[in-house]
């Protein structure tokens, strides 16, 4: 069995630049979940000559668990047509499964990262 790459439960990094500063915020902020027993995931530096793939920049994709042939990853080059339709449709569609999950609540701030902040209660 291949060993996976990169690792789960890592934060991954490309430059030593971006590592520096996560380290740098790491060391400055507490870690956001005050559940306790939780700490940040160890750093690994990706090294891009260990991916099976990489996605070109223009290229749509469809990932495949090798064996049990189950989507897990899928890239849709410039599927909005820069309309904003399928954003709005993400944005919609996790609004309403908002209302109907306990746990969760809609964020009040402008939207960003589709105005949704799951929370754990």
């Amino acid at each position: 069995m291949k060993k996976e790459y990169p690792p789960s439960n890592h934060d991954i990094y490309e430059t030593d630049a971006a590592y520096g500063l996560w380290k740098k915020y790491r060391e400055a902020a507490p870690y956001p979940d005050g559940r306790g027993g939780r700490t940040w995931k160890p750093f690994h530096k990706l090294d891009p000559e260990k991916l099976q793939y990489i996605v070109g920049e223009k290229e749509s994709v469809i990932i495949r668990d090798s064996k049990t042939k189950e989507i897990v990853c899928m890239v849709v080059w410039n599927a909005s047509g820069n309309t904003g339709q399928v954003l709005n449709w993400a944005n919609e569609v996790i609004r309403t499964n908002v209302d109907v999950r306990k746990s969760v609540r809609v964020s009040p701030s402008p939207e960003c990262c589709f105005g949704i902040q799951v929370i754990a209660v």
